[in-house]
């Protein structure tokens, strides 16, 4: 293939490395890759759908990807791909391209605080993903996500909803937080949480609930008996 640009996707790919046996293959591991990230890209989520995409443009995308072998790889090649892929090792490098995408939004979502300090948002979240239950299992995904692009930062899998704390933990762990602020809901509400935002530089506004009852009444408490700050 020719030479990678790390500037885009191709090079974060171009990171991710390749799982299979060096006998018999045919195609180079990030050409596979390309060819499913583009097909995905314009909506194709199922082997079959990004199949018929790459063979309909196989002339377009030899031309621009120049692989070693001047054809495009079958259904069972690409749906060997997929399952081969290193999850983890995927969303790592995708995450670095995101950020590096968010980057570019420029002051877009930046506030300046009376101090001069530049503050981002960032929210850290927990869905099911839906259509990619295997075998009745729902797939649980915590993300961080920038407020002003929608711009995925990180992801990671969490096997249930009580292992989302943790997962979440991981990715604050990897992630600057120096000048972001994080939203998440009341399932992230807690003092370990907050101590790690607050040591990573970070600031968080956290949801309290009534079933939290000591701390919602201490922040009731701090609003409606003690005096304004300045009075």
């Amino acid at each position: 293939m020719s030479n990678i640009d790390y500037t885009t996707l191709v090079g974060y790919l171009a990171e991710i490395p390749d799982p299979r046996s060096p006998r018999g293959q045919r195609y180079e591991w990030r050409y596979l890759l390309l060819l499913i990230a583009a097909a995905m890209l314009t909506g194709a989520s199922t082997p079959t759908t990004i199949s018929n995409w790459v063979a309909m443009h196989q002339v377009t995308l030899i031309a621009a990807l120049q692989p070693v072998r001047k054809t495009v790889p079958s259904m069972a090649t690409l749906r060997r791909a997929l399952c081969a892929a290193p999850i983890e090792a995927l969303e790592a490098a995708l995450g670095r391209y995101q950020a590096q995408l968010a980057g570019e939004t420029g002051d877009a979502g930046l506030l300046v605080t009376k101090q001069g300090e530049m503050l981002r948002g960032a929210a850290l979240d927990g869905k099911v993903v839906r259509g990619a239950s295997a075998h009745g299992e729902a797939v649980h995904l915590v993300s961080l996500v920038c407020h002003e692009s929608g711009i995925v930062l990180d992801q990671m899998k969490a096997s249930h909803k009580r292992h989302k704390c943790r997962v979440a933990a991981i990715i604050l762990a990897r992630r600057n937080l120096d000048g972001v602020v994080l939203t998440m809901d009341a399932l992230h509400t807690s003092v370990k949480q907050a101590r790690q935002i607050r040591q990573g530089a970070g600031d968080y506004l956290f949801v309290v609930k009534r079933n939290r009852r000591t701390l919602y009444n201490d922040i009731a408490d701090a609003f409606t008996v003690l005096p304004p700050q300045g009075s």
